[in-house]
């Protein structure tokens, strides 16, 4: 019987990620594919430049998810969503059935308007009620064409940045509602990667997911936990009444993919050792100025969290320099009092930006996600939990 407290699989392709030069993206990548096989979506949370795209195009699919239901989304049109999803209109009982249909873009900043409308148009549908209908008014090869669908499953794996994401919950009030209870949300933070990799954006990396690409059956693993553990780790993330199930798929995933038969304490708590930073950050940064608004991330705690990640620790001129790109009312003011020398204005705006980025330290500090030392030279570290972690990984995981 396989050690119910043996990661051996997970540590041995992460491993085979980060030797081939991916350092820091063998976790994501690992839970990408647990979700994958637990059928959920997942959004992957960071700036440019963090690793979304490589993790998000590297993934391998269960076999059980048809080459034709595997779509990349970056630059689709709904005719050219029929032409894979799409039957003749004419034959009534043309339809796709008890299928399992994967959308991926690796960055949602590029796809248009009309793009979007497709993505968030058809998928959540799916997500939630399993069925999705539409005929195009277009002829395709001279026929009507239908995108009948129905007792399907759909998983979306989506790259973002905070930005992006903080503008689609203040703007659009559905992407609220279906990012909710549809979405894990993955902080794609790294404190262990090497920023000297060459490297390039479209290379992928050389992995074996066996027990990802065979697919399993998961309502043939036991549940012999009341799952506290792991409910506490996904607090924020969904409503109370969706996270049940969210947490008995993905461990259940994370159980057949360590070659175990049942789910107990001690899985989760590997699980929970795996992947707390990533799931833990972004309900802890969410927000709302009042109980009129629904929460949404704080962009400037983010982004500073990611820096002190990138630097492994940071000081404080650094991240002027860093955050030198934001333009603030105090300063804009600052600059029309022509009155001022200069020096003067350098030495408020300063002012301005040290109280900001004091203001998004304190947050990260009330999460215990950083800390911030104040005698000279004013630095900011990474929380104790979050060293001990990057340093546990460094280390292979042991």
């Amino acid at each position: 019987m396989v050690n119910s407290n043996s990661i051996e699989n997970s540590i041995k392709t992460v491993r085979q990620v980060e030797s081939d030069g991916f350092k820091g993206l063998g976790l994501p990548l690992l839970f990408v594919n647990l979700s994958i096989l637990a059928g959920k979506s997942v959004i992957l949370i960071g700036s440019n430049g963090v690793g979304k795209g490589t993790v998000i195009k590297s993934f391998q699919a269960p076999e059980q998810i048809k080459r034709d239901f595997t779509i990349q989304l970056d630059a689709p049109t709904l005719i050219e969503i029929a032409t894979r999803l799409g039957k003749d209109a004419s034959n009534k009982d043309a339809c796709i059935q008890n299928e399992t249909i994967l959308g991926y873009t690796a960055d949602y900043a590029t796809l248009s308007k009309y793009q979007k409308t497709i993505l968030f148009g058809i998928f959540p549908n799916i997500i939630t009620d399993g069925s999705f209908f539409h005929v195009l008014p277009e002829k395709v090869d001279g026929k009507r064409i239908k995108i009948d669908i129905r007792n399907c499953k759909a998983i979306l794996l989506l790259g973002i940045t905070p930005i992006s994401i903080s503008r689609l919950m203040s703007n659009d009030s559905n992407f609220n509602s279906i990012g909710k209870d549809r979405f894990i949300k993955f902080s794609m933070l790294n404190g262990i990667r090497d920023y000297t990799n060459t490297k390039g954006q479209n290379e992928k990396p050389n992995y074996e997911c066996k027990p990802i690409s065979e697919g399993r059956d998961l309502s043939k693993v036991k549940i012999e936990t009341d799952f506290s553990v792991s409910r506490r780790l996904f607090k924020g993330q969904f409503s109370q009444e969706r996270t049940m199930d969210y947490v008995k798929s993905l461990l259940s995933s994370f159980a057949i993919f360590e070659g175990l038969d049942r789910v107990t304490i001690a899985t989760e708590i590997q699980f929970r050792k795996l992947f707390w930073p990533y799931l833990t950050t972004y309900p802890s940064l969410l927000s709302a100025y009042s109980i009129e608004e629904e929460a949404r991330i704080n962009v400037g705690a983010f982004r500073l969290l990611e820096e002190i990640h990138r630097h492994n620790g940071i000081e404080l001129d650094e991240l002027l320099n860093s955050f030198s790109i934001y333009r603030t009312i105090d300063e804009a003011k600052t600059d029309e009092n022509t009155n001022n020398s200069n020096e003067e204005q350098d030495k408020m705006r300063q002012s301005t930006y040290d109280k900001y980025i004091n203001n998004y330290m304190r947050i990260l500090h009330n999460k215990n996600l950083a800390i911030h030392t104040k005698a000279s030279p004013h630095r900011f570290n990474l929380s104790p939990p979050l060293v001990e972690f990057w340093k546990w990984y460094n280390g292979g995981l042991q």
